[in-house]
């Protein structure tokens, strides 16, 4: 495995989403057992972690529904919510069961894309969201996990999330985007139902175990 530092992109800055890369303190986190071993007993011995966002929500901000563009070319995986500061029940992360199965985004079914995710009456409204899923599977439930800073939870990298801060402090919190050893990731462009891609995949590191030897992305070591 090489050591390196994330691609950066034309912009000349690295992909947001390689953070873990960065940052050492963040291994800490993934790799403690009452994450690890979660993670292993969904994907198995051998993990790659590709991505993580650290998002701040002030009161009132609103994360309209949708599935990460990273998914539209792959379809196992999962991510991780964590709460990493001023996290309550009403500022969490919501999902919506069974969307995992439908393999395509909301934004596929709504007016709107995730730049504009915020401006769509449809993505921000957690019930039009709802409805539409229940259109295509009936058995769609919403669910809001009741959790605080600290907290984690695990949802299949398909399933449809959102949220919206309705508490009166800034919210803190990350996603680890996780996969099996043969996961193909690449960096979108755009944020449509239908995506584009950066030609050039970003590097990924091994959470545990071994890379498989048909892995399109470069594995490079944790940072130290």
């Amino acid at each position: 495995r090489a050591k390196v530092l994330p691609e950066r992109l034309e912009s000349g800055k690295p992909w947001f989403k390689s953070v873990h890369l960065l940052v050492p303190e963040l291994w800490e986190i993934a790799r403690h057992p009452a994450i690890l071993d979660r993670v292993r007993s969904i994907l198995g011995p051998d993990v790659v972690w590709w991505g993580t966002a650290i998002t701040r929500k002030g009161p009132g901000d609103i994360h309209g529904w949708h599935i990460d563009s990273e998914y539209t070319h792959h379809r196992d995986g999962l991510l991780l919510f964590l709460g990493l500061d001023n996290l309550t029940p009403e500022a969490a992360l919501k999902t919506i069961t069974r969307t995992h199965h439908l393999h395509c985004s909301p934004v596929a079914h709504a007016e709107g894309t995730w730049r504009g995710i915020e401006g769509s009456p449809t993505l921000s409204d957690e019930e039009k969201v709802l409805a539409i899923a229940q259109k295509l599977d009936a058995r769609a439930e919403l669910k809001s996990p009741k959790m605080f800073t600290g907290d984690f939870f695990i949802a299949h990298g398909h399933s449809w999330h959102g949220s919206k801060n309705r508490s009166d402090r800034i919210r803190t919190s990350a996603v680890f985007s996780f996969g099996p050893p043969d996961v193909d990731v690449q960096i979108p462009i755009s944020f449509t139902a239908d995506p584009v891609f950066y030609e050039k995949r970003p590097s990924c590191a091994m959470l545990c175990g071994t890379q498989s030897a048909t892995m399109l992305n470069p594995i490079v070591e944790p940072p130290t």
